[in-house]
């Protein structure tokens, strides 16, 4: 595999045209991430427990995400937020 010489490359079109296929903002700390360091569409939610060892799912206090870092995916699970589901 060749490697590309992007110095020949013009700003607009590197900026424009091939960055936006190799990273995306995360929405959770907006910083920009490599697309392949993401999990897509799903929603978080802390848990709680009533009743000793029921967790009830209420759609209205858990957080969507349409793109999150593997950091912050780790972080929120390290402050106790679980996965619920993946967006369709």
């Amino acid at each position: 595999m060749s490697k590309i010489n992007l110095n020949v490359l013009p700003n607009h079109i590197i900026k424009h045209m091939i960055k936006p296929y190799i990273y995306c903002k995360c929405s959770c700390c907006n910083k920009e991430v490599v697309n392949n360091d993401i999990t897509t569409k799903i929603y978080m939610k802390e848990y709680k427990t009533i009743f000793d060892d029921d967790f009830y799912v209420y759609y209205h206090d858990m957080e969507y995400y349409e793109k999150i870092c593997n950091e912050c995916y780790v972080n929120k699970l390290n402050h106790n937020m679980f996965p619920i589901k993946k967006g369709t």
